[in-house]
Order: structure tokens, then C-alpha cells, then sequence
């Protein structure tokens, strides 16, 4: 078994402001991205910037049961950052498993533009796999 991670979140459109936690009613994909200009998804480098330097409202479950998400007005991402690329590397090294995979691999922060150092999510899983270590997660993206 080879477990996936995306370098990139899902993205909607909530149709109510008020309720933005999980299971919230969406329109639609949310707006495209300045360089994926895709609705619905953006790469890790647009989400990092955003939530780094845009008034975004990040949340994160205290247990660790789910990855984050992050809000502003009716825009709705969820996405995985280094630290959730780490756990689920040291789970597929817990359980045996047969590795990672990545997709994909341009939708990585590649040009360091949110100062995490070059391919961070990459670097995660690999350090991580391989014993290397990953980067820290005290980390550009909250």
C-alpha cells in the first residue's frame, strides 16, 4: 500500500458565512489561484502565502484527528502542511507500508516563496521516510 499527499488543498465557495467548519454547505469551487487559476484547488506556494500574509483564519484540531483548513469571508481550503506531511510519513514507516507518493510535485513551494526552504512537503516526506529528518513545521504556513 502506498499512501498519496497532495501538494496542493481542495478549495470551495461556503454558502453561508456564518458556518465554516466541516460539512459546510459550499456553492461551489472556490476562486482559482494567481498561477494554478483552477477552481477549486490551489497549489501548497498559493495557499501558504495566502494564509501567511492575508488575514486567513487557520484551524486545526487539537487531537490531531484531521488535517487543517483555513477560512477568509466565504473561502473555504483544506490542505496538508509539513507537520501533517510528517505524521502520515511516520505512519506509512509505522505501519510498513509499502511509501509515499506525491502529487504533484509542481504544486510544491519548488521557488521557496514561502520561506520553508525549496520542495518543503517533498522534503517532509522524504526526510521523514528516509531518517533524514524533515524541516521544521514552526513553519510558513502557521
Amino acid at each position: 500500500l502506498v499512501v498519496g499527499m497532495p501538494m496542493y488543498g481542495q478549495t470551495f465557495t461556503l454558502a453561508e458565512l456564518n458556518y465554516t467548519g466541516l460539512n459546510a454547505q459550499a456553492s461551489g469551487g472556490g476562486r482559482h489561484g494567481q498561477f494554478t487559476r483552477a477552481s477549486g484547488m490551489l497549489a501548497f506556494y498559493e495557499i501558504c502565502e495566502m494564509v501567511s500574509g492575508e488575514n486567513w483564519e487557520v484551524t486545526r484540531e487539537e487531537d490531531g484527528s484531521m488535517g487543517l483548513y483555513a477560512t477568509k469571508g466565504d473561502q473555504w481550503v483544506g490542505y496538508d502542511d509539513i507537520s501533517d506531511i510528517v505524521k502520515k510519513s511516520e505512519l506509512i514507516k509505522s505501519l510498513r507500508l509499502g511509501g509515499g507518493m506525491i502529487w504533484a510535485l509542481d504544486l510544491d513551494d519548488f521557488r521557496n516563496l514561502c520561506q520553508c526552504g525549496p520542495y518543503p512537503l517533498l522534503s517532509a516526506m522524504s526526510g521523514t521516510l528516509n531518517g533524514g529528518g524533515a524541516p521544521r513545521a514552526n513553519d510558513c504556513t502557521r
